[in-house]
């Protein structure tokens, strides 16, 4: 009996996300946060995480929230995509709320997790600021960064396809 309980819960626990994410989709975004959030109530769930912060950053345009929930995602996983997110949340701030520190710290870990466009943001981030030295460096870094994208494509290309001819 117990195991068929434990069963209807994890049902209940899933069926929640899932609502959440039809309410999403069908634009009934206040509807869709709240069931996120009693989802969230039961177990953590980086997936309802990362969608409440979407729907904060893109949809309702709140990013203090967004960077909430984002920020609590990255506790429970290393996500570059949503590190990224943030220093874009930070870089697109208000410039008075100094944000600087936040943007630079968010692209640099994206960078160490292998998304490479961060490169591209912190030159960005540094030209705001008046930093062209490193503006120069981080966008030559970017640039290098693709050229050795391309060649390792190329590379891999003919490894796959040409090997045999």
């Amino acid at each position: 009996i117990k195991q068929e309980q434990t069963h209807q819960h994890v049902n209940k626990k899933k069926s929640l996300f899932h609502i959440a994410l039809e309410l999403d989709d069908q634009g009934k975004t206040e509807e869709a946060i709240k069931f996120y959030k009693q989802h969230l109530e039961n177990k953590v769930s980086t997936s309802a995480l990362f969608n409440l912060g979407l729907i904060y950053e893109e949809t309702l345009d709140n990013p203090q929230e967004a960077i909430k929930y984002y920020k609590l995602l990255l506790t429970h996983k290393k996500d570059s995509s949503v590190m990224t997110r943030l220093g874009l949340l930070y870089l697109n701030a208000d410039k008075s709320q100094n944000n600087f520190n936040d943007a630079e710290k968010y692209f640099k870990l994206g960078i160490k997790h292998k998304e490479y466009v961060n490169l591209y943001n912190l030159s960005v981030l540094y030209d705001m600021y008046n930093n062209n030295d490193l503006a120069k460096e981080y966008f030559g870094l970017y640039l290098m960064s693709k050229i050795i994208h391309s060649l390792e494509e190329k590379d891999l290309f003919y490894k796959l396809h040409l090997t045999n001819l």
